[in-house]
This record gives C-alpha cells, structure tokens and sequence, in this order.
C-alpha cells in the first residue's frame, strides 16, 4: 500500500515519488486538493500500464 498524492506524482520536482508505486496494489490518500486532476496525464498512465521511467 502506497500514499503518495495525486500532485506529488504529477510534479516533477518529486522525481522519486512514482518509485514509491512500484509493487503496490493500492494507494490510498486522505486528502487531496480541489486542483489535483488539472495534470491527469502521470495518473493516466499509471493506471493505464504504460511504462513509466521513476529514479530508485
């Protein structure tokens, strides 16, 4: 299980954070902000299971 926020992973400062992913079935967040789905595209292609490139 994971916690990483929806614009953690879209930001591309927190270049680590998609790693955290890796392996988990679930990524559970307790609150996001009201602007977190204006950047889908990093969401959409986790869910979508294309490849994505995360610095371990």
């Amino acid at each position: 299980m994971s916690a990483s926020k929806p614009a953690d992973l879209a930001n591309g400062d927190r270049r680590f954070e998609t790693a955290n992913l890796y392996g988990k079935e679930a990524n559970i967040v307790a609150d996001v902000g009201a602007d977190y789905l204006k950047s889908t595209a990093v969401i959409k292609s986790l869910t979508g299971g294309d490849y994505i490139a995360a610095r371990v």
